[in-house]
């Protein structure tokens, strides 16, 4: 999974603010950063300086915290998600036209499963 990750443009997140001049933008951050102002998270990110690893639209994200996942990834498998999720960050302000089920595509899980409507 992790490798189709690194091919999606949730991987570069980051960079997309940077073209901009914006990667300080807390507002912006906000969705280009992972579980930055995330009330269930733990050690999200707070700036490019102090949690660098934790840039871009990472698996937590959008699947919640992975942490038990990570400890037993065959038995603790991550939340499926769906438009609901998305439609966070993807508003019509910033994303106008965002049609979940072309994006989706563009994200290459090949998990096996059936993702739920979030």
């Amino acid at each position: 999974m992790a490798e189709n990750w690194r091919q999606t443009r949730h991987a570069h997140a980051l960079a997309t603010l940077q073209k901009k001049g914006r990667e300080n933008d807390v507002e912006c951050l906000r969705c280009h950063g992972t579980g930055m102002h995330d009330k269930h998270a733990v050690g999200g990110f707070a700036s490019i300086q102090e949690t660098p690893w934790m840039t871009n639209v990472q698996c937590e994200s959008c699947h919640g915290p992975g942490a038990n996942h990570a400890q037993n990834p065959s038995e603790k498998k991550m939340k499926m998600v769906g438009v609901k999720s998305c439609l966070t960050c993807h508003t019509e302000a910033v994303d106008p036209g965002f049609d979940f089920k072309t994006k989706f595509l563009l994200l290459n899980h090949s998990q096996k499963g059936e993702r739920v409507e979030d």
